[in-house]
């Protein structure tokens, strides 16, 4: 193999630096060389000399340089994201995932012990100790042996590793009179309760005395400075904690005496089940967050978040790569930056910014600097909750996670950035500049049109919401109701017309329908034709007949540089004593040429 691949690998590079850096008449004059060339419209004999000088002053085939290098620049750092994004990426994540949250919320002998079935607070300590503990702390394998103590540190599936401990937190409200019971027992962060209580919520302690085990669960500490979002309300990070030993009979017992002691009650607002998980076989690490809320007006509402992500990245050849992918996508982002300042110097700040692909560019790029704080700040966070979990048994991946989703937004908006930005080489196709144009002129009569798009739109929002708010769900919040008018937009709509639904409901819907769909849209539609319809009439203004220069001199250079053979452009060499002689030569000829053009004119 090395005696086969790496030949091949020279010659290869070899062959790709001749074609670029290759000259047809290195050991030729340029003083004393004459070339064919096409000026003014004709074809004439010059100097390669001043053929040189004329490229060099060619202001189109300086354009047609800087184009073409930030085409390959922007064409390479595309692939570079695709590599570092679709590289750290793996389908796996999604059935790892899954399967881990119907383990931990699904209780298949059982369906009675599961998470949907949890209507109270006093349900959550059945879920727990049927279905979570066994599945989280198990004692014996699939074929009825005991476990040793090494085997009980993996989950139920045999293969997921505990990190740390498992954590019981609940946020609760502070306690209130009956009569203001309505008003003061929502959840918020001024009605949160942060004190510090004995064991059974008997008696308020200073918050610096310290405990273990039960007495530690009635002691308001910070977890993670990362707020909950659940379905009702969003939750802070702090809260009473109660950590599950390592062990099934521990966990059990100590969860027993919490339940004896109402450690959750009344007063609990939302219950929080975390833990992290390390899968060795498939270098995932997962933090789980099964949130319980407990809203004021009773009932239950839970959810589960579970986030995997490769937190060694570099690991093998696809890591290398990977890094390769990432230190080459940093420094590109480095240079584009950089000559989007020299650009920005030499234009104006006002001028340059006036183009919307500048400013596409522009966020591109603070997009993709913040990105790699991120990454940074999530490599500092991983080491750091790594060392406190092996050490200490306490930590969460939780920041770990909020960096690691945050450093894949800022590339998926780097992503659809860049790939936006090619639609700015529209304008140097013949057959597709009049798409550009149409946007342009259509942007005077869609900025009209999207005013009153939004007044019509939210008309029907807010009537929706308030009238079918309480009975639907899909109209639950004045945001879901835009979002489910989208949907309908789209024809993606689930109307039953059940009879339980009041007749108004149908006459929302169909006057909705035929507003936005047969005559808000059909109009849109209309102002698009119209603009497409001035654009390919309208003549091509001289900054389109530039750009279809520019690339036109840029097809030409490339099959110049890529040509099989050489042309023969060179018509005679002399030496350099001649060169004065030669002119002279040149221009004699120019003025014959001229007399035969004259005598042709005069003929006809």
């Amino acid at each position: 193999t090395v005696l086969l691949l790496q030949p091949l690998k020279v010659l290869a590079v070899g062959l790709v630096l001749a074609l670029l850096m290759r000259k047809d008449y290195d050991s030729m004059d340029a003083h004393s060389v004459r070339v064919r060339e096409i000026h003014d419209g004709r074809e004439k004999f010059m100097l390669l000399q001043d053929v040189l000088a004329s490229q060099s002053n060619d202001a189109l085939r300086k354009k047609a340089k800087s184009t073409a290098i930030s085409i390959g620049l922007n064409l390479a750092y595309l692939f570079l994201l695709y590599c570092v994004c679709y590289g750290s990426m793996d389908p796996v994540v999604f059935h790892l995932n899954n399967g881990l949250k119907m383990r931990l919320t699904v209780n298949q002998p059982s369906p009675q012990f599961s998470l949907d079935k949890v209507q109270k607070w006093e349900d959550i300590h059945t879920w727990l100790n049927h279905t979570v503990l066994p599945n989280l702390y198990p004692t014996v394998a699939a074929n009825g042996q005991p476990l040793s103590e090494a085997e009980q540190k993996f989950i139920s599936d045999g293969v997921g590793f505990r990190l740390g401990r498992v954590k019981l937190r609940q946020l609760r409200v502070r306690p209130v009179w009956r009569d203001s019971l309505a008003v003061s027992a929502e959840y918020s962060a001024s009605t949160e309760d942060r004190s510090c209580y004995g064991i059974g919520w008997r008696t308020q302690l200073p918050c610096n005395h310290t405990g273990s085990g039960l007495d530690a669960a009635f002691h308001a500490r910070t977890v993670t400075p990362w707020p909950t979002w659940g379905t009702y309300n969003s939750y802070s990070g702090r809260g009473y904690v109660l950590d599950l030993p390592n062990n099934f009979s521990k966990a059990l017992s100590l969860l027993q005496e919490a339940t004896h002691c109402h450690w959750i009650d009344n007063y609990t607002r939302a219950v929080l089940l975390e833990c992290s998980l390390f899968y060795p076989d498939t270098n995932f690490f997962t933090s789980v967050s099964i949130l319980t809320e407990l809203p004021p007006f009773g009932g239950a509402l839970s959810s589960a978040s579970l986030r995997s992500t490769s937190l060694y990245r570099y690991i093998g050849a696809s890591g290398a790569l990977r890094l390769c992918a990432e230190l080459l996508a940093a420094a590109i982002t480095l240079v584009l930056l950089l000559l989007q300042l020299r650009s920005c110097w030499l234009q104006g700040f006002s001028k340059h910014f006036s183009n919307p692909w500048n400013v596409s560019h522009l966020l591109t790029n603070l997009t993709m600097i913040a990105g790699l704080v991120f990454l940074l700040l999530r490599s500092f966070a991983t080491v750091a909750a790594l060392e406190s979990m092996q050490n200490s048994n306490s930590g969460n991946l939780e920041t770990v996670m909020f960096f690691d989703e945050s450093f894949y937004y800022c590339l998926g908006i780097a992503m659809f950035l860049v790939q936006i930005g090619f639609l700015n080489l529209v304008r140097y196709s013949r057959s597709l500049a009049h798409l550009s144009g149409t946007l342009r002129n259509s942007l005077s009569e869609l900025r009209s049109f999207f005013w009153v798009f939004l007044v019509i739109f939210l008309a029907f929002a807010f009537i929706a919401n308030l009238v079918l708010g309480p009975v639907d769900g899909e109209y639950r919040s004045l945001m879901q109701t835009m979002i489910t008018q989208l949907s309908v937009m789209l024809g993606k709509f689930n109307a039953t017309f059940e009879d339980s639904r009041s007749a108004l409901y149908k006459i929302l819907f169909f006057s909705y329908t035929f507003t936005i769909v047969f005559i808000v849209l059909n109009i849109f539609v209309v102002l698009l034709n119209e603009s497409y319809a001035d654009a390919t009439n309208s003549s091509d203004d001289e900054q389109q007949q530039e750009a279809f220069q520019i690339i036109d001199r840029i097809f030409s250079s490339l099959k110049s540089t890529f040509r099989s053979t050489r042309e023969e452009q060179y018509i005679e060499m002399n030496t350099p004593n001649d060169a004065g002689s030669t002119r002279h030569a040149l221009d004699l000829i120019d003025k014959l040429d001229e007399m035969g053009l004259h005598l042709e004119a005069l003929a006809y």
